[in-house]
């Protein structure tokens, strides 16, 4: 999958580079209008920023080409100095400095992505316990659930269409999408509620002392103020919050594991929010 993501992210829509080359043109030309006592050159680098960040490093460089031609079109003067001579030694150090810099970006932007899987599932973007906190927490509440027999719920939560929504919007997008669905959880769960991370884009919440009813409502609040906090949604992303609870709770995580992977693969591959409830005596 990362393989294919990176492959689809290297080729996103020519519009960014057209205008790129179009905002170049528009800046050469106000430069050539207004004379060459006005400083427009440092602004000649941000689209090169833009197209490399957003194309990679071949169209970054292209769009670097262009920026030196509409430079040059902007100071006419600069390929002549001192009467015949042509001062090639500036044009060449500018044309390294704007190929420097797409260089640069590319590497940034390739180590960006990289890094994005392992912050992706870093437990700081949503302020849920690491793994092994997860596993001693929920072992001890299982224990007192099952000792007492308590009820208990539990609420299997995925981003469906996490993975194209990276390939299609790159890695701030997706954290920023993470960070939305922490702060709905911070907001509507509860204190006592405990929040584990089964990876990237898949969440297990266990409420202790719920039952059905109490946890399929809870399940409604949250996929509703994730879809008010996201507001317009990239297409195929959705919150979908799978509900199972226990008259008498398993006995382990790897149980409760067991039984919620059942029921997820029971329910399909449904996009919308969906909500079941279970007993088990």
């Amino acid at each position: 999958m990362a393989k294919t993501s990176i492959s689809r992210w290297d080729q996103p829509s020519w519009t960014w580079i057209i205008g790129c080359l179009v905002a170049l043109g528009l800046l050469a030309a106000v430069q050539a209008g207004a004379g060459e006592n006005l400083a427009f050159s440092p602004l000649y680098v941000i689209p090169v920023i833009l197209a490399t960040w957003f194309g990679g490093f071949s169209r970054g460089v292209a769009v670097a080409l262009g920026a030196l031609a509409a430079w040059l079109w902007g100071h006419p003067s600069a390929l002549v100095s001192g009467g015949l001579h042509s001062d090639w030694q500036n044009v060449l150090i500018r044309a390294f400095a704007y190929i420097a810099v797409a260089g640069v970006l590319a590497t940034l932007r390739c180590a960006a992505w990289r890094f994005l899987p392992r912050l992706a599932a870093s437990d700081c973007l949503n302020g849920v316990f690491t793994a092994a906190q997860f596993r001693e927490l929920v072992t001890l509440e299982l224990a007192g659930a099952h000792r007492d027999a308590l009820p208990l719920g539990c609420a299997y939560l995925e981003l469906t269409g996490f993975g194209r929504m990276v390939e299609l919007h790159g890695p701030s997008k997706a954290l920023t999408t993470l960070g939305v669905l922490g702060r709905c959880m911070r907001r509507r769960l509860r204190r006592a509620d405990i929040v584990g991370r089964l990876d990237a884009e898949r969440f297990l919440v266990l409420l202790p002392e719920t039952g059905a009813v109490e946890a399929t409502a809870l399940a409604k609040r949250l996929y509703e103020e994730f879809a008010v906090a996201m507001g317009s949604r990239p297409e195929g992303l959705d919150l979908r919050i799978v509900v199972l609870s226990y008259d008498l709770a398993p006995a382990t995580l790897d149980e409760l594991v067991r039984d919620v992977t059942a029921l997820v693969a029971r329910t399909g591959s449904t996009r919308t929010v969906v909500l079941r409830s279970t007993t088990r005596r």
